[in-house]
């Protein structure tokens, strides 16, 4: 199974990448963060179109912030910033989801 172009080297018309290779395997089943955060709205329509809806796992990348109001978090010892544009690390990398 692959994950979805989370943390990945994105399809590129040249080079197709583990994404393009994923999406184009019949037996691969293709691990996607529907949070519109992680893969954008069009990118889950295209696996779906490709994949179909019974090679697709549905996943998520929630952490224990989840639900709870904007502010600062613990996630394995680094602090996660949650604010209105998502959750990221100090340093600007998103961390998980809420």
């Amino acid at each position: 199974m692959y994950s979805f172009i989370n943390q990945m080297r994105p399809f590129h018309q040249c080079e197709m990448e583990v994404v393009g290779g994923a999406l184009l395997k019949v037996k691969v089943k293709t691990e996607i963060v529907v949070d519109f955060v992680h893969s954008h709205p069009d990118a889950v329509k295209i696996a779906y179109r490709l994949k179909k809806a019974s090679r697709i796992i549905s996943i998520t990348d929630a952490m224990r912030a989840k639900g709870l109001p904007y502010g600062n978090y613990d996630l394995g010892g680094q602090t996660i910033h949650v604010t209105e544009n998502g959750e990221h690390l100090s340093a600007g990398a998103l961390a998980g989801s809420v």
